[in-house]
């Protein structure tokens, strides 16, 4: 994700605020010695010295949003 990311955006287009503070503390794991840039694919937002906001951005971007099927209250039935 930080390849495709830095790869078709330059670090400097991020706002400052949440959104480059993301930015910061994926690119500086990701910069970790070996091993350590697997943990990646599973980021624990709580491990990142991050602010409120920026743990909230975490969490929005991270968690998939769903919505109940049209077709729900006919399954219901």
């Amino acid at each position: 994700m930080i390849e495709y990311i830095l790869g078709n955006m330059r670090f400097e287009e991020f706002q400052a605020g949440p959104s480059r503070e993301l930015v910061e503390a994926m690119v500086a794991l990701y910069h970790e010695p070996t091993g350590e840039s697997d943990k990646l694919n599973s980021i624990d937002v709580g491990r990142l010295q991050l602010s409120a906001l920026c743990r909230q951005l975490a969490a929005d971007l991270l968690i998939r949003q769903h919505e109940i099927s049209k077709k729900w209250e006919e399954k219901k039935d």
